[in-house]
Formats: C-alpha cells, structure tokens, sequence
C-alpha cells in the first residue's frame, strides 16, 4: 500500500508449478495524494420538536487537487453513543478546492433525552463532525 503520492517502480515476477518462469515485467505507477476533507456542521436546527422535524447542515470541503466524489452520511446517537436513527445518505463530486453544503431534513422520531448529529464522510481516512442536542 502506498501511503505517499510519488511515482513508484513495481515489478511483478511469475512463475508456474511447470517450472516455467520466472518472468517479470516492470512498471511506473503514479500514486496521486488522498484529498483532503473538512467536515463542519453549520446548522442544526429542531425545526418543530412536537412533529420531530430535525435540519442538519453541514459543509464539506475539498482542500485537495483533485476533483473527489463523497457520500456523507448522519447518524443521531444516543448519550451513550450508540445509532438511534440513521439519515439518508448524499453522494455529491467536489471540485479541488471547492466546498458544498449539504442539507438533511428529515423526520424521526425521538424520546427525550440528549443526542449526538454524526455527519460522517466515506473518505480515507473517514472525516466526521459532530453536534449535540436535547430533545425535551
């Protein structure tokens, strides 16, 4: 596994249980660097608590050179950090540089208590942000 962007030489070497071989072919194999993600959540909103109407907000950046294609996922915790309720995933393409704000609008019903928003990014290595809120 290449863990550093770089042009790297492998070689792969065969043979079979004939006895034929070995024989081997060379290449150069360009490793671009992962993109960098940012993750932030910038709005959270219970937009009617009586109907469980929650908003989620959150902004996903792309700080490297390549265009990149993400899917980002919420899960609402529990206090003691355990998925109560999972949000449909978004899958958007971000541009080098560039930034989205993806919304969540969604119903689910809560008891109450204390909760945690996850907004996670399906990147190496996975990106997340996370926000509390009460549910009374």
């Amino acid at each position: 596994m290449y863990t550093t962007a770089g042009i790297y030489t492998v070689t792969l070497t065969v043979d079979d249980a004939a006895g034929n071989g070995p024989a081997s072919d060379t290449l150069e194999v360009n490793v671009s660097a992962a993109p960098a993600i940012e993750v932030t959540i910038t709005r959270f909103s219970a937009r009617d608590v009586r109907k469980d109407n929650y908003a989620i907000t959150a902004q996903i950046k792309n700080e490297g050179t390549t265009a990149v294609t993400i899917t980002a996922s919420v899960d609402i915790l529990d206090g003691v950090g355990n998925v109560v309720v999972t949000l449909v995933d978004k899958t958007v393409t971000i541009g080098a540089g560039g930034r989205v704000n993806l919304k969540w609008d969604d119903f689910c019903e809560l008891d109450p208590g204390s909760y945690i928003a996850k907004v996670t990014v399906d990147e190496e290595p996975e990106e997340w942000a996370t926000d509390t809120f009460e549910v009374k």
